[in-house]
C-alpha cells in the first residue's frame, strides 16, 4: 500500500550521482552557513556543462539543503504533521504510521547504511551521543522533541531508525472528547481530581496516548501554581507559565531518583514525572506521593489494568502500605478494528483507597456496547474530599463536561471561572 501523495521529490539515478559529485567536490565549501548554495551549485552546474530548467534546478537545491541542513529525505516525513511514527529500515521502503491509517509504505528507502548511520549521528550530535560498533544502539531526542531509536548490526541484522513524533500543540481535553478517548463526564471527573490535590497514575501499554491523556490533564493545573517535570526522554508539552523542567542525564550520573528526590527542596505544587519503569523509579516517585509534598503527583506507567499496575509496582519491592500514596489510576488501552487502524480509548478510572488492605473502587468503566466510559454506582472518595475541603458540589461534573463539549476557547473562560476552588 502506497501513500496517495508524498512531497518528496525523488532524484533519477543521474541527479542522486550530480547531488553526490557536488556534494564531494565542495565538502569543505556547504560547511559554513553563509555559503550562497544556489550560487554554488549554479556555478558548479555550468563548470561540468549540464543544462536543467529552473524547477529541476530547485528541486535539486532543495534536496542539497536538507542533505546539509537536516536530516536528509527524512525532513519530509518529519514535518507532516499526519505521520505518528517513521520506521527505516536498511533497503526496505520507509514506512511510516498514519493515526486514522496505520502503517504505510511510501515511495523512498535508504540502501546506504553509512548514510543511515550519519543521520543518526546528526540528529543526536547536540547530546554527545554518537552510533558506532561499540555503541551499536542510541536513544535520542530530535529538536522538535520527536524520540529517535536505532540500532546498527551487531544487534540487530540491518540498521534500523524509529522516530516518534510528538504534537507541537498536546492535545487538549475538548481533542480527546472528540475523537472519544474519552467522554466530557469522565473528563469533568478529571479535572476536578487534579484540582483536588491527587496524585495520578495514567497506565497503559505501548502507544496507547498515555503521555497524550497526562499532557491534556496539564491544562487543569490552575496558573498561579509551580509545575516541575521530570523526564528521561522529554515528550510533555507544558505550556504552564511557572514550569522547572528537569532531565535525566545518565552519562553524568544523575538520575530520575535523584530528580525526584531534589524536587523536596524545590516547593512544588505538582510534580509530573513523564513515566516510571524501573523499580528505582517508582520507589521515588511513590515516595514523592508519600510526603505530601505539593498538591498532587502525576506519572505515566506501563499497565493493561489497574489490578496489574498495583501489581507490578508491588512485585518491584514497593510495599503494599505505601501504594496509598496513589489516589487515583486511569487506563488507556490501543487496539485494532476492521474500521479503524489505531483505536486509543480510557478503558478505567479508578480510585485506590486503603483499608485493612489495598482496594480498588472503579469509579468509571469502558462499555464496549456503546463505546464509552460509563460511571459506576461506587461512592468517589475524590469527590467527597472536594466537596468537604474545596466547595466543589457534586452537580458541578455536570457544568464542567458542558464546558468541556464547547469549544477550546469556552473552556479557557472555564478554567478562570472554576480556578476560584483552592
Amino acid at each position: 500500500m502506497k501513500l496517495e501523495k508524498i512531497p518528496v521529490y525523488t532524484p533519477t539515478i543521474q541527479e542522486a550521482r550530480l547531488i553526490d559529485r557536488f556534494m564531494k567536490v565542495h565538502r569543505e565549501v556547504i560547511r559554513n552557513e553563509n555559503v550562497d548554495l544556489e550560487e554554488l551549485f549554479k556555478e558548479f552546474i555550468n563548470a561540468v556543462d549540464i543544462e536543467m530548467d529552473e524547477e529541476q534546478m530547485a528541486n535539486l537545491l532543495e534536496i542539497i539543503k536538507h542533505e546539509i541542513k537536516g536530516y536528509s529525505v527524512l525532513d519530509y516525513l518529519i514535518e507532516r504533521e499526519d505521520i505518528e511514527e517513521i520506521s527505516v529500515i536498511e533497503g526496505d521502503p520507509i514506512r511510516v504510521f498514519l493515526r486514522d491509517v496505520g502503517w504505510m509504505d511510501t515511495n523512498i528507502s535508504m540502501v546506504d547504511r553509512e548514510k543511515i548511520i550519519e543521520i543518526a549521528n546528526k540528529m543526536a550530535y547536540s547530546l554527545d551521543r554518537r552510533l558506532t560498533a561499540q555503541e551499536p544502539r542510541m536513544n535520542a531526542n530530535l529538536p522538535d522533541g520527536s524520540r529517535l531509536h536505532a540500532v546498527i548490526p551487531p544487534i540487530s541484522q540491518k540498521a534500523t531508525l524509529t522516530i516518534r513524533k510528538f504534537r507541537q500543540r498536546p492535545f487538549s481535553p475538548r481533542e480527546l472528547i472528540d475523537n472519544k478517548t474519552i467522554n466530557s463526564e469522565a473528563m469533568a471527573f478529571l479535572w476536578i481530581a487534579v484540582q483536588s490535590d491527587t496524585n495520578i497514575l495514567v497506565a497503559g501499554s505501548t502507544g496507547s496516548g498515555k503521555t497524550t491523556t497526562l499532557n491534556s490533564l496539564l491544562t487543569f493545573i490552575p496558573n498561579d501554581q509551580r509545575v516541575i517535570s521530570i523526564e528521561e526522554t522529554p515528550e510533555l508539552n507544558i505550556f504552564h507559565p511557572h514550569t522547572v523542567r528537569l532531565v535525566v542525564n545518565k552519562e553524568r550520573g544523575i538520575s530520575m531518583s535523584d530528580l525526584v528526590k531534589d524536587t523536596l527542596r524545590m516547593r512544588p505544587d505538582k510534580v509530573i514525572v513523564g513515566e516510571v519503569r524501573t523499580p528505582e523509579e517508582v520507589k521515588a516517585w511513590i515516595d514523592t506521593t508519600l510526603a505530601g509534598q505539593g498538591k498532587g503527583s502525576l506519572a505515566t506507567f506501563h499497565g493493561l489494568s489497574t489490578r496489574e499496575a498495583m501489581n507490578r509496582i508491588k512485585s518491584m519491592g514497593i510495599p503494599k502500605t505505601d501504594l496509598s500514596g496513589i489516589d487515583l489510576v486511569i487506563v488507556q488501552r490501543r487496539w485494532s478494528t476492521p474500521d479503524r487502524a489505531d483505536n486509543r480509548k480510557v478503558f478505567e478510572i479508578c480510585e485506590i483507597n486503603w483499608d485493612s488492605d489495598i482496594r480498588i473502587t472503579p469509579i468509571y468503566m469502558y462499555n464496549p456496547e456503546l463505546d464509552t466510559l460509563e460511571r459506576t454506582k461506587s461512592k468517589s472518595r475524590i469527590l467527597e474530599y472536594a466537596r468537604k475541603f474545596m466547595g466543589i458540589k457534586k452537580s458541578e461534573i455536570k457544568k464542567r463536561s458542558k464546558f468541556l463539549e464547547r469549544s477550546d476557547k469556552h473552556i479557557e473562560k472555564a478554567f478562570e471561572s472554576f480556578s476560584n476552588y483552592r
